[in-house]
Order: C-alpha cells, then structure tokens, then sequence
C-alpha cells in the first residue's frame, strides 16, 4: 500500500514536471531569458529575503537579462519586459492583452486603478487617450 502510494507521488510529480516545463505554456515561456530554476517549484527558493534584498536580485537580472527575462514558480510565471518597443507592442494590441494576470492584484492597492492595472474597455479608453497625443 505504501510502495503505491509513493509509486503514485513520484509519477504525479514527474507528469506535473513535464507539463509544467513541456507544455504548450512551458515551451512559450522557455524562450524567454531567465535564471534557470528547480523542478516544479522553479525561482520561489531565490525570492527569500527583505524588498531590498529583492529589489537588488531584480536589478541584476534586469542587467544580466536585458531587455527580457523572466522567473517562474510551480505553474506561474512573470515575465519583466524593459525596452520602450516591447511596451508599445504589449500597449496597442489591445484585442490580446486585455486582461491581466493575478500578480496585478498585489499592485492594485498601490498604484490605484490606471493604465498599469486597469482591464477592459477601461483599459482601452485610457490608451487611446495617451496615444492621441502622439499622432
């Protein structure tokens, strides 16, 4: 009974791993530059420490890893972008970016409701308001 159990962990794990590094998301997000991270927990073990500390590891990968990069843990990762043509790109293609992602809901109580963290039709209507101006 033990020895099934253990046999079912060990195969649910390397499943998960090959989803997770092999799927359709994990092929995506492997092409963007980053610091290579464990099996299934990925980068997490590397963001211990205070926001200084963090702040400093992310500024060296931005150096190291210009103008992309990215971390990841379990199934989730975050992609940094720096380049001015990146975030025009992301910006006016708003049929496709519509959304955001859950790590925005962190950044909410911060930054209020704007361009950065707004979604939707709000979202649009913000973008074409800036965009007017460089026409």
């Amino acid at each position: 009974m033990f020895l099934a159990i253990l046999l079912s962990i060990i195969l649910i794990y390397f499943v998960y791993n090959f989803y997770v590094r092999y799927g359709p998301y994990g092929r995506l997000i492997s092409r963007v530059p980053g610091p290579s991270g464990f099996p299934i927990i990925g980068n997490i073990l590397i963001l211990q420490g205070s926001q200084e500390e963090l702040w400093k590891f992310f500024i060296s990968l931005h150096k190291r890893y210009y103008p992309n990069w990215k971390i990841w843990g379990f199934h989730t990762s975050l992609v940094s972008i720096s380049h001015p043509d990146d975030f025009e790109k992301v910006l006016s293609n708003t049929k496709e970016h519509l959304s955001k992602g859950f790590i925005y809901t962190l950044f909410e109580p911060w930054l209020g409701t704007g361009l950065l963290t707004s979604e939707g039709i709000v979202k649009k209507l913000m973008i074409n308001f800036a965009m007017q101006f460089l026409i």
